[in-house]
């Protein structure tokens, strides 16, 4: 404000905005900015908060790990996106905290984005582009970015495992409430299977225990693990269970796993895509899932 103050009335305007009540922590405030950016930046981020919130999380994710990684001393860590359809969320991540030491990770981020739309481009765009770029890593936020069932747990908290293949995505703030599992809630839209298949896509307890989906029909289990798609077909009748391992050979599900190819542990291809392709390939050849 003393470099230019003939910003005030801008500056004002942003720090009332309900996500972030005067809080600029997540703003870049350097004085050595051309005052127009400033300008530019506060009036697209009003424009990106007064839609719904589903694709903020994808775009920011484009453009870097926004939230902080807590480590949840289970092997897991937790890491908060802010929310789809809250403001809380959002007003959490924007406040920072005090590791932080004044460096907010949502800024850079967020400051490109707002560029990115002081542009003209639209965060479709910026997503689209980032999952058609041969060059984009298959890992985490590939999946979030390209499947939104994985970005709708209305707190934007998850817990990943190390390697971020095994998830999941809270509702509310703690493990002790029903949450989701986003790759499998991902998984059974691309297989263009409906909820009422499965016994349940809502789970609760430690991140640790496995998760299924169990189809009610065939009583085929199938979770995601950092190695692929694990199957457990005990549950399938005698005809059901040839019709399984035939087909199994010729994915190359070997003991139940349908592992998948990776460089450095991260995916050559969509997970996402070869467990739907599985999925649809058992129910084609007779499995009703």
């Amino acid at each position: 404000m003393q470099h230019h103050p003939h910003l005030q009335d801008d500056f004002y305007i942003l720090e009332d905005n309900p996500l972030l009540r005067g809080r600029l922590w997540v703003f870049n405030l350097d004085p050595s900015q051309l005052p127009e950016l400033f300008i530019q930046r506060a009036k697209q981020f009003e424009l990106l908060f007064s839609e719904p919130y589903q694709d903020i999380c994808g775009a920011l994710l484009v453009k870097g790990v926004y939230g902080r990684w807590v480590d949840r001393g289970s092997g897991y860590l937790q890491i908060d996106l802010g929310s789809p359809v809250n403001d809380e969320p959002w007003s959490e991540l924007f406040l920072g905290k005090k590791v932080d030491k004044g460096l907010n990770p949502t800024e850079v981020p967020l400051m490109e984005l707002l560029d990115d739309m002081v542009r003209g481009v639209t965060l479709d765009n910026i997503m689209t582009a980032f999952i058609s770029n041969t060059t984009t890593k298959k890992d985490w936020r590939y999946y979030l970015v390209k499947y939104p069932a994985m970005r709708n747990g209305k707190s934007g908290r998850y817990l990943f495992s190390q390697a971020k293949y095994e998830a999941c995505m809270l509702d509310l703030w703690q493990l002790n409430s029903y949450y989701r599992d986003p790759y499998l809630q991902a998984l059974l839209n691309q297989a263009n299977l409906t909820e009422n298949r499965v016994e349940s896509v809502r789970f609760t307890g430690y991140a640790t225990t496995p998760r299924y989906l169990s189809f009610k029909e065939s009583g085929l289990k199938i979770r995601c693990t950092e190695a692929g798609w694990v199957f457990d077909a005990t549950a399938l009748n005698t005809s059901q269970r040839t019709v399984y391992d035939s087909v199994a050979a010729t994915l190359g599900i070997e003991s139940g796993l349908y592992a998948m190819s990776q460089t450095n542990g991260i995916d050559d291809c969509d997970r996402i895509e070869l467990g739907a392709l599985a999925l649809q390939t058992l129910e084609s050849a007779g499995i009703v899932l």
